[in-house]
């Protein structure tokens, strides 16, 4: 229902902007860009790593990493490589308001992480759900937007195509996308067209440290899986798969 209203939207929205000849030099596409900007933004935040330095004596910010808000219960989805070994983690809106959050469960296997933070005040920007898309349903050339904060800066969304359907690490099967994907962008979102999260991306490979475009996902259909085993795990702890690397902090 939320996807045929969404479609309707924006065949509304790009109807109306060619009967009233509103800003001519957006073409279509460019209107499909904005929407999916507009919807999937909201849903995001960056996550900061904080570890001790028993150098200096107190924790310092080690790494970012970006992640989404994943249900009403204020749970932030991100990788596991963004916030392990934490001290404590900070995830911060695009407002640049802040919170502290705790992990609640994590899969350093399938590096995926769940953090739980306390609601932002609605003056500050609701914390928004990501809206959700399937990706068994995904196949290569398919277009796709890569959201997250790249290197620590300003959220920044990037464009491409699904690249393949494919064995990565471990012959896990990701999805392979030459949309940018650079440090910072672990645990932000792939989504379609439609602004569904269709994966997490994870990991790049390249021999020079940036991208190359060839940058790899966690499928969404995965990511809820394991998600949705750890929500339950952190409820129930006798319930914890041993063999899956379990830890809750």
């Amino acid at each position: 229902m939320l996807r045929s209203l969404f479609i309707f939207s924006l065949m509304l929205f790009t109807t109306s902007c060619i009967a009233s000849n509103v800003d001519p030099y957006y073409s279509s596409e460019e209107v499909i860009n904005k929407a999916v900007w507009d919807k999937v933004s909201h849903s995001m935040v960056k996550v900061e790593n904080y570890r001790f330095s028993s150098h200096l004596g107190y924790s310092v910010l080690f790494c970012t990493g970006s992640g989404y808000v994943w249900d009403d219960d204020n749970h932030i989805i991100t990788n596991a490589h963004v916030v392990s070994y934490a001290a404590s983690i900070r995830v911060i809106l695009r407002s640049g308001k802040s919170r502290e959050a705790k992990i609640i469960g994590i899969n350093y296997i399938e590096d995926i992480a769940i953090l739980q933070v306390k609601t932002f005040p609605l003056i500050d920007g609701a914390l928004v759900p990501i809206s959700k898309g399937d990706s068994d349903k995904v196949f290569p050339g398919q277009t796709v937007f890569c959201l997250g904060f790249a290197y620590g800066m300003p959220l920044s969304m990037t464009k491409g195509i699904i690249s393949g359907l494919c064995n990565g690490v471990d012959g896990r099967d990701d999805i392979q996308t030459d949309a940018a994907i650079n440090a910072g962008n672990s645990g932000g979102a792939l989504v379609n067209i439609f602004g569904e999260l269709i994966g997490m991306p994870s990991y790049i490979f390249t021999r020079c440290g940036g991208n190359n475009g060839v940058g790899f996902a966690i499928p969404i259909n995965r990511v809820t899986k394991i998600v949705d085993q750890l929500l339950k795990e952190s409820k129930n702890p006798s319930l914890v798969s041993k063999n899956l690397f379990l830890n809750f902090l």
